[in-house]
């Protein structure tokens, strides 16, 4: 049995992250009309590799979960993406820069020519001492999307989401895991969440997180009619996922034998940029207005300052 194994999804042509821990694997194979080289994909024996425009990421997850024994049958098992990994090894370079403001995602200009090595077995194996799943630091989603919870969150914060798909959601949990209800509940009237489907879990942890998300998402998805909905409408499935990796961490967490490890993350981007033009333009017009403008322009160079974290070396 290996020790971990770790997926990275890509749905487009990118810089690969590859070695003996990490694996690349194609999303969505089953609609794209080009296999990528040197990566599996999730097209193979039991998968929705068809269905990736409503699941995203999460065929990835669920071809993992169907095909264990193909992967090697490891001790723990994990899921990042091509742009958002996570910081296992601090000296790994980034910006001060956030992707989202207040969070601990930092700007990584792009994944450069030794970046894999942060991903090593001396750079991962300790974090896996005494926990039973690792995942992104939580976010809280009011200075992103200024919105009083997470219900709100969904329909008013995310791209294109529906209300009546968040009842449809809240509904099946209600009725048929009545045992993570009131869990949904303080989730739902929070304002934080675990965000990008990305963990790593032990074995066993993983089978019974896969089995209450595709549970929920199977039932959400037979009861939402989703032939008229647009590209974004249709990634309901991806962004209720968020959602119950959220109530399942939170959920676990109620459980004293429970160890929950949360670590920073990257975004490799170089939109960083854009942080850093509308800091230095803000800050100039904050000091050269007055009354009203003036307000306005300090309120929007505090939004762009919460971008910043000088002290990112403490991620």
């Amino acid at each position: 049995m290996e020790k971990i194994k770790i997926f990275v999804s890509y749905k487009d042509k990118h810089e690969l992250l590859q070695n003996e821990i990490v694996t690349p694997i194609q999303t969505g194979r089953a609609l794209n009309k080009e296999i990528f080289d040197n990566m599996v994909g999730d097209d193979t024996g039991d998968n929705i590799s068809d269905k990736n425009s409503r699941y995203c990421e999460l065929t990835a997850q669920y071809w993992v979960w169907k095909n264990y024994e193909c992967i090697g049958n490891p001790e723990y098992v994990g899921f990042m993406h091509y742009r958002r990994q996570f910081i296992f090894d601090k000296n790994l370079k980034h910006s001060p820069y956030l992707w989202l403001p207040g969070s601990h995602f930092y700007f990584v200009k792009s994944i450069y020519s030794n970046y894999i090595e942060h991903f090593s077995k001396d750079k991962i194996y300790p974090y896996l001492d005494n926990t039973d799943c690792i995942v992104f630091k939580k976010v809280d989603i009011r200075p992103i999307s200024h919105q009083k919870n997470m219900e709100r969150h969904f329909y008013l914060g995310m791209p294109a989401q529906k209300a009546h798909v968040f009842r449809i959601f809240e509904n099946v949990i209600k009725e048929h895991y009545p045992q993570y209800y009131k869990t949904f509940q303080e989730f739902k009237n929070g304002t934080y969440m675990y965000c990008c489907n990305s963990f790593i879990m032990k074995k066993r942890l993983f089978m019974e997180y896969s089995e209450f998300l595709f549970g929920v998402l199977t039932k959400v998805d037979s009861l939402v009619d989703s032939s008229e909905f647009n590209s974004a409408e249709l990634r309901f499935l991806g962004f209720l996922g968020e959602y119950l990796l959220s109530i399942f961490i939170m959920q676990k967490c109620k459980e004293p034998t429970f160890h929950l490890t949360e670590l920073a993350g990257t975004f490799v981007s170089d939109g960083y940029k854009q942080y850093k033009r509308k800091c230095i333009k803000y800050t100039i017009l904050s000091s050269l207005t007055f009354g009203k403008k003036k307000r306005y322009y300090l309120k929007k160079l505090s939004y762009y300052r919460k971008c910043i974290k000088f002290e990112d070396k403490k991620c």
